[in-house]
């Protein structure tokens, strides 16, 4: 695939999404639950997707930035989120029409987009430094 068609692909996720968040506790129980904005736009050049965070956890507010771009190898493709703490992670990315995958060191996203591509739904897991995956919260972004 070209370039420039699997830029294309990323246009599903362009837009304003209202986002639901809802923790896991370490029992697998749904937590607190957290309300958020997700705006996914082309950048000036057309080359990458900027990502904008910002949500309100328990009355603290949180914001973050995510670029996606084309992975050069030509698979898939590679993001650094920033957040609001100056720490940033890098993340290896898939968007195989419907599913959208995210995989970092310590973090990863497996999701969905719905059949109108409305909705993306998944579930953030964390590494628990030996090679498990721990869920973390489950997310739901609407349009």
């Amino acid at each position: 695939m070209d370039d420039d068609a699997r830029r294309s692909r990323l246009n599903a996720l362009i837009g304003d999404w209202k986002t639901t968040v809802t923790m896991i506790n370490a029992d697998g129980s749904d937590g607190a639950v957290f309300r958020a904005s997700d705006i996914y736009s082309w950048s000036a050049n057309g080359k990458f997707v900027q990502h904008d965070v910002d949500a309100d956890m328990e009355g603290i507010r949180v914001q973050s930035l995510e670029v996606i771009a084309l992975d050069p190898s030509g698979k898939g493709y590679i993001s650094r989120s920033y957040d609001p703490d100056s720490t940033y992670s890098n993340f290896a990315c898939e968007l195989g029409g419907r599913p959208w995958r995210i995989v970092g060191d310590v973090q990863c996203f497996a999701g969905e987009l719905s059949d109108d591509g409305k909705t993306l739904s998944g579930r953030w897991s964390q590494s628990d430094g030996s090679g498990n995956w721990l869920p973390l919260m489950e997310v739901t972004l609407q349009k």
